[in-house]
Parts: C-alpha cells; sequence; structure tokens
C-alpha cells in the first residue's frame, strides 16, 4: 500500500499544491485503495494488486476529468511562458497562403495517387496487344510515368510548405488566442 501512496505523491508533485489539487489527490488515493482492497479480497497477490492499481488509476491525465481537475494539470496552468499572442495579420497571411496553396496540394496528392496508373494498365495493355510493345517496355515507360508524375507532386509539395513556413506555429496551434483573431476568424466560418 505504501507503494500506491508513494506513486500518488509523485504524479501529484509536478503540479501546485492548491486546495482543489490535494482534494483530488485524497480523492484519489481513496479509489487506489478500495481498488487495491478489493484485489486483495479476490485473492491476488500484494504486488499484482498494486501493478494493477497503478494501471487502472496511474495516468492523472486519464483520471483528471473524473475528479474535475482536468483545466488545473492542463499545460495552460504550469509555470510555463504561454505562447505569444497570434496577430490579425499573421492570421490574414495563413488563411492567404493556405488558400492559394490548396490547389497544389490538391494536384499532388492526386498525381501521387494517379502515378501507378499507367505503370499497371501499360504492360496488360502490351500484354493483350492493345498497344505495338513489349511487357518490358511498357514496365519501363510505367515507371518512368510514374517517377514523373511523383516528382511533379512532391515539388508542387515542397513549394506549398515553403509558402506556408512562416506559419508553423499557427499550424501547430502555438499560439495564444486573441480577440480579434478570433472574432475576424469566426466571421469567415459564417461567411462560408
Amino acid at each position: 500500500m505504501n507503494v500506491i501512496i508513494a506513486y500518488l505523491e509523485t504524479m501529484f508533485s509536478a503540479y501546485p499544491q492548491t486546495s482543489r489539487l490535494q482534494e483530488a489527490k485524497a480523492e484519489l488515493q481513496a479509489m487506489m485503495e478500495d481498488a487495491y482492497t478489493s484485489l486483495i479480497a479476490e485473492g491476488r497477490a500484494e504486488n499484482e494488486a498494486v501493478g494493477q492499481v497503478i494501471r487502472d488509476f496511474g495516468n492523472l491525465e486519464e483520471v483528471a476529468p473524473v475528479l474535475g481537475i482536468a483545466s488545473d494539470i492542463s499545460p495552460l496552468h504550469t509555470d510555463a511562458a504561454p505562447f505569444p499572442p497570434v496577430t490579425l495579420e499573421e492570421a490574414q497571411g495563413y488563411a492567404a497562403a493556405k488558400q492559394r496553396t490548396r490547389r497544389r496540394v490538391s494536384a499532388a496528392l492526386t498525381l501521387f495517387v494517379l502515378s501507378p496508373a499507367i505503370l499497371i494498365v501499360l504492360p496488360v495493355a502490351a500484354e493483350s496487344g492493345l498497344v505495338p510493345i513489349t511487357d518490358g517496355v511498357g514496365v519501363f515507360i510505367g515507371l518512368m510515368v510514374l517517377l514523373v508524375l511523383a516528382g511533379v507532386g512532391l515539388l508542387l509539395l515542397l513549394a506549398a510548405s515553403r509558402e506556408t513556413a512562416p506559419y508553423k506555429h499557427i499550424a501547430e496551434g502555438r499560439f495564444s488566442a486573441n480577440p480579434v483573431v478570433t472574432r475576424w476568424a469566426e466571421s469567415l466560418v459564417s461567411c462560408a
């Protein structure tokens, strides 16, 4: 049982010792002790019972919603500095870059999907006599077309990536909300 209490102390050590978290820790300890007692009553060995309790309750992020402390242990409540707020100019630039690159990304994906088509169709057509070439030539032509289409698709993706690179922090969600930007984004959604 001491192992469970020590594990519980370690779980909560990374968070501030607020009264809310202390209550949650006491509640979780009671839940863990009840589970441990039940497992021992079922005839499990002490080590097995401790292992099972830690597996069931050992991830604070998973049990936090049940305890009502999910917001208290979220990254927003750590001592680390929050991400800088996104500016309206950045948000508009990101939206414009995504708008400009969406066709390139779609074209690249289409090229990737279609690239093996000639490799599949041409040798079959050559074998059946529909195209006056040998199977080997059909495979060679199919491979060349595959490589060219895949290469063009890759170039399109790289160009799109270069254009959106300055806004990587937005795409990854590494920014704080800005009320002005939020209203602007909501107006875009309502217009769509």
